[in-house]
């Protein structure tokens, strides 16, 4: 069996998933910590807080990891508005740096 990909799977995912064997039959890969931030940041400015919210706080992410989230998001929908909402996005979470290091990048 082969692994589906989506087109909003991170470019090094597959790399960095967890690898756990249960018994000889069952063989599961865990999405990263990081590939997690990307994708939950990625549905948070899609689709609103929610859920999505509750998981990327308990994931701590620092302001460097919510960059590169956002410039990995904007490789996929590089409209001006949703720069924007990434930028609200990044100061209602009070992360203000970030959110300035991705102003600048417009």
């Amino acid at each position: 069996m082969s692994l589906g990909c989506s087109k909003l799977v991170c470019p090094m995912a597959l790399f960095r998933a967890e690898r756990r064997e249960f018994g000889t039959h069952l063989t599961i890969w865990f999405t990263g910590r990081l590939d997690l931030i990307y994708t939950k940041v990625y549905a948070i400015i899609d689709t609103g807080p929610g859920r999505h919210l509750d998981d990327l706080n308990a994931l701590s992410p620092s302001s460097e990891e919510l960059v590169g989230a956002v410039q990995w998001c904007r490789t996929h929908d590089p409209s001006a508005g949703f720069h924007q909402m990434a930028i609200s996005m990044l100061e209602s979470l009070d992360y203000h740096e970030a959110a300035n290091t991705i102003r600048d990048q417009t």
